[in-house]
């Protein structure tokens, strides 16, 4: 082949690579810059969406929390158990009491029959107050119930949020992207520096006059082929050293595009699962609210029974009061002091029964005000989450779900293009072919070189005129440098 055919020959390969090359950046800009920008986008909004529900929930606990810290609920209980009990063994002492009042009652005819009757309502009376503290007891072991049963219900939706928020959001933010394609657009030009080179070869054979047999051209001819075997070969080191670099960087640009289109489709499947949980709980938020706003609603209801039982208990303790002076002012008339053990026993049994009532009241009290401030806080979640409502929830969510999907679907599709195309292995094809094409000008130079050399007698190489024309003529030889490899224009 002529030296224009291989001129020709490895222009085109150049050309060839620069377009390989220039692919590759067109689908980095074109295909990858949005992948990472949708990716980058994911990130940032499924961030502050999760956080933004995440922290209604997290001040709503705190809020209740803050309230429930300032009582102890079971010692509420505890104490209203304790008066409670102590009440039931006194009135059963009281019980037991009234029925040997009766028996003594019994010898003493028509005097007794008062004492005898007052001895039964006693009992009335006292089996009355059980059926009321029963009650009462029944329905604070429901407010306490009920107020836990809130307090987990809180404590399982923020462990789900705790979850999406501190453990998956931190997987997918500890996925660098590694991808660079910068080194690639510097080596898009790496073919100038030398077709410029052989255009100084080519520029200096056009001018040469291949009919001029004197010893000043055959001088010059010389120079020209000696000095384009030694840049020939300069290019040949200089255009391995280069190729190898861009071939190594190809590899790592396609390696580290493969990791990151691994891992980012692995953070699509934990986004994916973070969109469902996220969905999952932000409907299932206000089901919540409402939950809790039920129990606290059942709450209050039990409270206003429970104050009305114990309302009755004040007035059962007055009418209680009420049969004390009148089985006192009995027990004078009969003039038995041995009934008088059923006074102290019917006022110690008042007593506890007053010191119980209090005890209840301000139990109560305390549930009323608990309730009635956890009632504010609820009011102030549905408004939160009304005005997150108003951001159009469903809509970002939906946003994140499709560009979650389109993130996906640019994946496989960029996938699927680095895989029908193997450019490494093109790439070793034309490093081969440029390798080759440069053995071949160096070759065709080395016969020209020994064909002008046998031409040329030893008196021609002695003769002033020769020796004018092989040190006056040269080519200017271009050196490759850091700015010439950086250009962004493409061949």
């Amino acid at each position: 082949m002529s030296f224009q055919g291989l001129v020709n020959s490895i222009n085109n390969i150049f050309t060839e690579i620069v377009a390989l090359i220039s692919e590759i950046i067109t689908y980095n800009d074109k295909k990858f810059k949005k992948i990472v920008e949708l990716n980058n986008y994911i990130d940032s909004n499924i961030n502050h969406f999760v956080s933004d529900l995440s922290n209604i929930i997290k001040e709503i606990q705190k809020s209740l929390m803050e309230k429930v810290s300032e009582i102890d609920i079971n010692k509420l209980k505890k104490d209203i158990e304790i008066a409670t009990s102590t009440f039931m063994g006194i009135t059963d002492d009281l019980e037991i009491l009234s029925y040997n009042t009766i028996c003594k009652t019994l010898n003493l005819g028509e005097k007794g029959a008062t004492i005898a009757y007052i001895s039964k309502e006693i009992k009335k009376h006292s089996d009355k107050a059980k059926f009321l503290l029963k009650e009462v007891g029944d329905n604070f072991n429901k407010i306490y119930e009920d107020f836990t049963n809130t307090l987990k219900i809180l404590d399982s939706v923020q462990d789900n949020f705790q979850f999406i928020d501190e453990d998956n959001i931190k997987k997918i933010e500890n996925i660098p992207i590694i991808t660079d394609v910068s080194k690639l657009i510097e080596y898009s030009q790496f073919h100038d520096i030398f077709v410029q080179q052989i255009a100084k070869i080519e520029e200096a054979l056009s001018n040469l006059d291949y009919k001029d047999e004197s010893s000043y051209q055959q001088g010059r001819k010389l120079k020209i082929f000696e000095r384009s075997v030694e840049i020939l070969n300069g290019i040949k080191d200089d255009i391995v050293e280069i190729l190898g670099n861009i071939k190594d960087e190809l590899s790592s640009y396609i390696y580290n595009l493969n990791s990151d289109t691994q891992n980012i489709l692995s953070k699509t499947v934990i986004t994916e699962r973070i969109f469902s949980e996220t969905f999952k709980e932000s409907d299932h938020l206000f089901n919540i609210i409402n939950d809790i706003s039920k129990n606290i609603n059942e709450v209050s209801k039990t409270l206003m029974i429970t104050q009305s039982n114990i309302l009755d208990l004040k007035k059962f303790s007055k009418s209680f009061n009420i049969l004390i002076v009148v089985t006192s002012i009995e027990i004078a008339k009969i003039g038995n002091d041995s009934l008088y053990s059923l006074v102290d026993s019917m006022n110690k049994t008042h007593n506890k029964l007053q010191e119980l009532i209090e005890i209840l009241f301000s139990t109560i009290n305390i549930w009323k005000q608990l309730s009635d401030e956890i009632d504010v806080i609820l009011e102030k979640s549905r408004s939160s989450y009304s005005d997150y409502e108003k951001m159009n929830v469903d809509k970002k969510i939906n946003d994140l779900v499709e560009s979650n999907n389109e993130l996906e679907s640019q994946l496989k599709e960029l996938k699927a293009i680095f895989h029908r195309k193997d450019y490494s292995k093109l790439f070793e094809q034309y490093e081969k072919e440029i390798k080759n094409i440069l053995i071949d000008m160096i070759q065709y130079f080395n016969n020209e070189l020994n064909r002008i050399n046998d031409n040329i007698t030893d008196s021609i190489r002695s003769s002033n005129e020769f020796i004018k024309g092989y040190t006056e003529n040269d080519i200017y030889q271009i050196k490759a440098n850091e700015e010439d490899l950086s250009q962004v224009e493409f061949f």
